[in-house]
């Protein structure tokens, strides 16, 4: 994933740049020569409740809603290679763990003590050893058979915790990419208030109704879309959702409770 864009760039307006002010103002003051809204009309509309809108702020708005549904474009455009990273190590994870479970019966296994058909001659030059030195054999052969469960389970183990901590810090990009996004759009929403604030300012300047209007005029709402309230959790859950896992009960279910720390 491509490097995030800074914080100090994120706290930072939008820059008004002059075209876009000369513009606002250009519209304001030519609604405000063709006394739009009229005075009488607007406190009609307020009387009624009726909703009140206007084609240049209507415009900003419709723009202002463009821009913040690419910044979501660009958020899932930026994250998607770690989003499939992300499902890929659940899917290993998944796995993971049902070989653990695996392991953890292997590994009781090899600690289950020495029967009496392992503990008896198995050929005839071990019919000719001291019983003592048989025993001595057989309980070697225990210990290495213990040692080599515990090692793959324990490595069994480490391999899980790679995947989750390899999870972890993807969905952390992930967050953080959304949290990018919702700043940017949050700063679109306040570059297009101040450009509505300067349009309205420009018509109450020219109309000629301008002073009684400026009391009624409508104050400009930028609506904020539905993702830039949810929460970083909330999208990473939608982007990467997990794998079910097997149903408890399954043959490969350990005995003693799932995952466990190896005993020595």
């Amino acid at each position: 994933m491509g490097t995030s864009r800074g914080s100090a760039d994120l706290a930072a307006p939008l820059p008004y740049r002059r075209r876009e002010r000369f513009v606002d103002r250009f519209r304001g003051r030519q609604s405000g020569r063709r006394r739009i809204p009229s005075y009488s009309d607007l406190a009609t509309y307020l009387d009624e409740g009726a909703v009140i809108t206007f084609p240049y702020p209507e415009k900003l708005a419709r723009q202002c809603l463009v821009r913040m549904d690419d910044e979501l474009l660009v958020f899932e455009q930026r994250v998607a290679e770690t989003v499939r990273r992300v499902v890929r190590m659940r899917h290993e994870l998944v796995a993971a763990e049902m070989t653990l479970k695996r392991g953890a019966v292997a590994l009781a296994a090899a600690r289950a003590p020495l029967t009496e058909d392992e503990l008896r001659p198995r050929n005839p030059t071990e019919r000719s050893i001291d019983p003592e030195v048989l025993l001595s054999r057989r309980v070697a052969m225990r210990e290495q058979r213990i040692a080599k469960a515990t090692a793959e389970y324990e490595r069994r183990i480490s391999a899980i915790d790679s995947l989750q901590s390899g999870i972890a810090e993807a969905q952390q990009e992930v967050e953080h990419e959304f949290r990018v996004a919702q700043a940017r759009a949050t700063r679109l929403r306040e570059h297009y208030l101040l450009r509505a604030a300067t349009y309205w300012e420009a018509v109450s300047l020219t109309h000629p109704e301008g002073r009684q209007l400026a009391l009624l005029l409508p104050r400009f709402r930028q609506e904020l879309p539905v993702w830039v309230g949810r929460t970083a959790g909330e999208v990473v859950a939608e982007l990467s959702r997990p794998v079910q896992t097997a149903p408890a009960g399954s043959e490969d279910e350990d005995p003693e409770g799932g995952r466990r720390e190896a005993e020595a």
